[in-house]
C-alpha cells in the first residue's frame, strides 16, 4: 500500500504480490512446523489451483454446492494418497487464511482475485499439457468471466509473447467490447513487465490502433442522444482508458518511444494517437521532455492543417491536450493557447458540438 500511494500505480507485479501473500497465507514461514513447512504451503497451493480449475473455471460458476466440493476432495486425497486426518487439517489451514469459505451448503473462494489467481497458477503449473496455449490465453482473456485469469497468467510467467500479442490484435468478437479489451494490452504488458522491449512496443501499437473506433463509436453514440452532449467527452474517455492501460514506469520507455514514432507518420489519426499515449505517461516525463515533445506536436499540427489534412475537430482537441502537457514553459503555453482561441473564434459552429453549452443569465447576488 506504501507503494501504491506513494507511486500512484498498482505494482506491475500485481501476480508477484500475490504469490508472496498466499505462501504467507498458507504457512510458508511457519517456522513451527519445521521441514514440514517446506512443503505445506505447496501442497495448499496446487490443491486450491486444481479446485479452481476444475470445479469453477472448467464449469463456469463462482460458487459451488458443498456436494460437489466433498467429492471433489475425496478424489483428490485418493490421487495423492493424502491422509484423511492430515489432509482435513489443511483445509482447516486454507479457510482460517482467507482464501476459501466452506458453508454448510456453498464453498467459494472469499475474493474473486483468488479465484483468477488460482486457475492462472493452474495453467501456468500444466502449461505443456494444454494444446495451442497461446491461443488458450488470448481465448480466456476475451472471455467476458475469465478475463483476469489471463493478467494474472502473464504475471506469473512475468512475460508475454509475440503469439499472444498477434492472438489480440487478429482477435474478432463483438466491436465495442473487443476494442476495449485491445486498447487494455497495457496491463497485461504491465505484468509481463520482463517482455523484450520489441514485443511491448508491437503490443502498445495493437492498443493505440483501436483508440480510434473507440472514439467513433462514443461519437455516434452521443450524437444520438436527445439531450446534447458535448463530444469532447468521448476524446477525454479514451485519454482515461488510455491512462489505465499504459501508465506504468515498466512501459513508459517504449510507450514515449512509440509516441514519439507515431508523431513522424504525420498524419491526422496517428497525431491522436500519438497524444492520448503521451498524455498517459506524462506525469513521470521531466519537463524537457514534455517541452520537445509539445514542439514537435505543434510542428506536425501545423503542417497537417496546411496540408487541409486535420479536421476542426481534431485541431482543437490536439491544442486542448498540448496545453495540458506543457504548461510551466509560459511562452510555449502563450502561444498554443493563442492557436486553441483562434480555433474557437473562426470555427463557432464547427466546435459547437464539441464543448459544453455555455451558461448564460446573470446569478442574483446574494443579499447582505
Amino acid at each position: 500500500m506504501d507503494i501504491v500511494k506513494a507511486e500512484r500505480e498498482v505494482p506491475a507485479s500485481l501476480a508477484e504480490v500475490f504469490d508472496q501473500f498466499t505462501d504467507l497465507a498458507l504457512g510458508r514461514l511457519d517456522i513451527s512446523r519445521g521441514i514440514e513447512s517446506v512443503f505445506v504451503y505447496i501442497v495448499k497451493k496446487t490443491f486450491l489451483a486444481e479446485l479452481a480449475w476444475a470445479e469453477f473455471g472448467q464449469k463456469e460458476r463462482l460458487r459451488i454446492p458443498r456436494e460437489d466440493f466433498d467429492a471433489f476432495v475425496e478424489k483428490y486425497m485418493g490421487i495423492y494418497s493424502w491422509d484423511r486426518d492430515k489432509f482435513e487439517q489443511f483445509i482447516s489451514e486454507i479457510e482460517r487464511a482467507g482464501i476459501l469459505r466452506i458453508g454448510d451448503e456453498l464453498v467459494f473462494f472469499r475474493h474473486r482475485s483468488f479465484l483468477d489467481y488460482f486457475m492462472a497458477l493452474r495453467v501456468s503449473e500444466h502449461r505443456e499439457e494444454i494444446h495451442d496455449l497461446d491461443n488458450e490465453i488470448v481465448n480466456l482473456y476475451f472471455n467476458d468471466f475469465w478475463t483476469d485469469v489471463a493478467f494474472f497468467y502473464i504475471g506469473i510467467r512475468r512475460r508475454i509473447t509475440q503469439a499472444i500479442v498477434d492472438g489480440i490484435s487478429n482477435y474478432c468478437g463483438e466491436a465495442f467490447e473487443t476494442e476495449i479489451l485491445k486498447v487494455l494490452i497495457g496491463r497485461l504488458l504491465q505484468a509481463g513487465w520482463n517482455t523484450p522491449t520489441e514485443i511491448k512496443k508491437q503490443a502498445i501499437r495493437v492498443g493505440v490502433t483501436n483508440f480510434e473506433p473507440i472514439h467513433s463509436h462514443l461519437v455516434k453514440l452521443l450524437e444520438s442522444q436527445e439531450k446534447r452532449v458535448p463530444l469532447i467527452m468521448a476524446d477525454l474517455f479514451v485519454l482515461a482508458l488510455s491512462q489505465y492501460s499504459f501508465f506504468s514506469r515498466t512501459l513508459s520507455r517504449e510507450g514515449l518511444t512509440v509516441a514519439n514514432e507515431l508523431l513522424e507518420e504525420k498524419t491526422s489519426d496517428a497525431l491522436m494517437k500519438s497524444l492520448a499515449l503521451f498524455c498517459a505517461n506524462r506525469s513521470i516525463v521531466d519537463t524537457a521532455d514534455a517541452r520537445e515533445y509539445v514542439v514537435k506536436a505543434l510542428d506536425t499540427s501545423a503542417q497537417l492543417e496546411q496540408e487541409r489534412k486535420l479536421s476542426i475537430h481534431d485541431k482543437y482537441v490536439s491544442l486542448f491536450l498540448l496545453q495540458q502537457i506543457e504548461h510551466e514553459d509560459k511562452k510555449l503555453l502563450k502561444s498554443t493557447r493563442r492557436k486553441l482561441v483562434r480555433v474557437r473564434l473562426q470555427y463557432p459552429t464547427g466546435i459547437s458540438h464539441l464543448l459544453p453549452v455555455p451558461k448564460t443569465g446573470f446569478r442574483k447576488k446574494k443579499k447582505s
